[in-house]
């Protein structure tokens, strides 16, 4: 029998979850323990591939901060390398600024141009000077409904009659056409009937119309409808039950309004000086009926004027001291109708203006014998009328906001580069560039003797990395093919390479530093000259040429391109750059190979025939530092991404190996435990046996000495 166990049995769990127990053999061999052991040495090589997975896993992550740094790059010289859009909003050598300054002629004091104007430009503006005078802002339509003693009884009662007695239906028309109706029951209240309004004046179908209640004092309420478009009428239609009527609102339906509270009008302005040779108007008077001196105090007292057309002259007389506007305005109509003058009274939205014109479309001319015309402010300036106070067309790429109007007042708008955003732009590039060779630096650190030093990144000696490094250093170094030699360079404009005689962080070695009045200077005198030294440029010796796109291999070429269009029947039908055929695709050539590979252009046909065109091209050093950087970022063949997906591929293949080691390291691990536990099993067997037979000697020693 077993006398007794070891103290030092263990119990253990193999890879397929079966327990075991060893130690149960007096051997003293600590079975767990040499298993560890012997795994631990077949461990080795898993632990040196995970090793290396760790510092491949550094070196992904410092390429994925140099990609960061790289798309930064690219996006910095991207507003410098030309871009061609739309809008021209991808270049900053196309910004805009806008300067404004008012003034009058007539010795009065003019208003700051900020309170009568805002001016938004974008990168589109046309560079020079521009006026306008602001004669009239559009205004919304606004009626008003009857005066109810509350807001919150029913209507008949709030607008003085039997309760319930104010109910039925009427729509509001859009500026589509489209009506929507709003139906007004017994019970409804000056606020009920607001909210049906606004209500309305939601979703796809907006009545464009809104409602709100102006309470003077308690017993005094209007409902006021407004347009939400300035310069356009409220129109409502289909009235029922008298509901507008009741309301206060309309007599008739909504043909006419009761209560206007403002009429809608169109901003009216006089614009760069134009003129217009068939039309007149006097300045705005608030009295048309008055006479001329009561309103102008310096009215000549009598004389007369001259009006002549095509059709003849005519004089007419006129006495200041009686005469009002309504009566020099009959008088021109009876004395020069008969040579197509035309006289009005226009209402300008609170004042009254004489408007003469020519009905025949031809030149009219006013010849002020005495002085009257002058007084009255009678010119023939363009007037340009828009519905709304935001307008967007009357100047290629700027916005005008219409505050306030000032009759003689004269803004006058000069628009001129935006240097400060090239300036911005440049300092952005190098400070992008700069980010890119410092982190190139860090990465490859070196000690005195040349040898890597321990503080160098986990790129050192990275071939992509120093392939790329290289390629932008030439290109910033090099010279921009094509320009004249006192601007072809960066040095030409302030920007060169830290001198290493300075340098006291080794990570500065290499970067640009820039001399910023040498800078400003260049950039303020010759803005195009600096255009040119950064951007892809592009001219042609036909106006019916325009640039589209280029591209990374569209190059300069001494001498310039020949372009050939062959036009039939209003059609482009062949076109060849330099004699190789170029693809036409209708009014857009391509050009697919050779030095000006990558270059599109628009082509538009005149007449029928052959047109020969001389193209010139040069390439700034951000439009190549552009490309380049793409080139890299391209996914999956760029440089970074290549590289990246070498890394990637190397720790794939290294974790895949090692899930194959650990697989045979278990099987391993399990076999030689059974073994160990084999082992002890026969060493107890052993035990048990020399114990049984110690026993037997014992026990037959004991009988001879009895």
């Amino acid at each position: 029998m077993v006398s007794s166990l070891s103290s030092n049995f263990a119990l253990t769990t193999d890879s397929n979850g079966r327990l075991t127990v060893t130690g149960l053999s007096g051997s003293g061999i600590d079975t767990q323990k040499a298993v560890e052991a012997l795994v631990a040495a077949k461990r080795v090589p898993i632990d040196r591939l995970e090793t290396k997975i760790e510092t491949t896993d550094t070196q992904i992550a410092a390429l994925k901060e140099y990609q960061t740094l790289m798309r930064d790059f690219r996006t910095a010289v991207d507003g410098l390398r030309g871009k061609v859009t739309f809008d021209k909003s991808g270049d900053a050598f196309d910004a805009k600024n806008v300067y404004l300054q008012t003034s009058r002629v007539d010795g009065k004091t003019a208003s700051t141009a900020t309170n009568l104007v805002g001016i938004t430009a974008t990168n589109n503006a046309e560079v020079g000077a521009r006026s306008v005078e602001i004669l009239r802002v559009a205004t919304q339509a606004k009626v008003g409904t009857g005066v109810a003693n509350s807001a919150t009884v029913d209507l008949g009662t709030a607008f003085g009659g039997a309760a319930g007695s104010i109910s039925g239906s009427f729509d509001i028309v859009n500026g589509d056409g489209a009506a929507t109706t709003i139906t007004v029951a017994g019970t409804d209240t000056l606020q009920s009937l607001r909210d049906k309004i606004n209500n309305a004046n939601t979703g796809s179908a907006k009545t464009g119309v809104t409602a709100s209640i102006v309470s003077v004092t308690t017993g005094q309420n209007y409902l006021v409808l407004t347009n939400d478009a300035t310069g356009k009428a409220i129109e409502l239609d289909n009235e029922t039950g008298g509901v507008l009527s009741g309301l206060g609102i309309s007599s008739d339906g909504g043909s006419t309004f009761s209560n206007v509270l403002q009429e809608p009008q169109t901003a009216r302005l006089a614009v760069d000086g134009l003129k217009d040779p068939s039309r007149y108007e006097s300045l705005r008077f608030a009295n048309a009926s008055a006479s001329v001196k009561s309103l102008v105090s310096t009215a000549p007292d009598s004389g007369s004027f001259t009006l002549s057309t095509g059709l003849g002259t005519v004089a007419i007389n006129f006495n200041s001291t009686t005469d009002s506007l309504n009566d020099i305005a009959a008088r021109i109509n009876a004395d020069a109708g008969a040579i197509g003058v035309e006289a009005t009274i226009m209402d300008d939205g609170g004042g009254k203006r004489l408007v003469l014109r020519d009905t025949n479309g031809g030149k009219l001319g006013v010849i002020d014998n005495d002085g009257l015309m002058a007084s009255l402010g009678v010119d023939n300036d363009l007037v340009v009328e828009r519905s709304s106070n935001t307008i967007s067309d009357l100047f290629t790429g700027m916005t005008l906001n219409l505050f306030q109007a000032e009759e003689g007042t004269k803004i006058n708008l000069q628009v001129e580069r935006n240097l400060n955003a090239v300036k911005d732009q440049v300092y952005d590039f190098l400070d992008a560039y700069n980010a890119m060779r410092r982190f190139y630096n860090e990465q490859n650190l070196t000690g005195a003797d040349g040898s890597k030093s321990e503080d160098a990144g986990p790129l050192f000696g990275n071939s992509a990395l120093k392939d790329m490094n290289t390629m932008l250093r030439d290109t910033v170094n090099g010279d921009v093919a094509g320009l004249g030699i006192d601007f072809s360079a960066l040095s030409a404009i302030g920007i060169t390479i830290a001198p290493t005689a300075t340098l006291t962080d080794p990570l500065d070695r290499e970067t640009l530093v820039i001399d910023e009045s040498k800078f400003d200077e260049v950039l303020l005198n010759k803005p195009d000259d600096v255009r040119n030294l950064f951007s892809f440029r592009f001219s042609s010796d036909n106006p019916d040429v325009t640039l589209v796109n280029f591209g990374a291999n569209t190059s300069y070429k001494n001498g310039g391109y020949n372009l050939e269009v062959t036009v039939a029947g209003g059609v482009i039908t062949s076109a060849k750059l330099d004699g190789q055929d170029v693809e036409v695709n209708g009014t857009t050539l391509t050009v697919t190979s050779g030095s000006a590979a990558g270059l599109k252009l628009y082509y538009r046909p005149g007449d029928d025939g052959t047109t020969t065109s001389q193209l010139n091209i040069t390439s700034g050093i951000a439009s190549q530092m552009y490309f380049a950087a793409d080139k890299a970022l391209t996914a999956k063949t760029g440089t970074i991404e290549a590289q990246l997906g070498v890394f990637e591929s190397r720790n794939s293949a290294a974790e895949l190996q090692i899930d194959r080691m650990e697989l045979r390291l278990d099987l391993y691990k399990d076999r030689i435990t059974a073994k160990f536990l084999r082992m002890e099993e026969a060493l107890s067997r052993m035990e048990s046996i020399m114990e049984a037979l110690k026993a037997q000697i014992d026990a037959q020693s004991s009988n001879s000495d009895s």
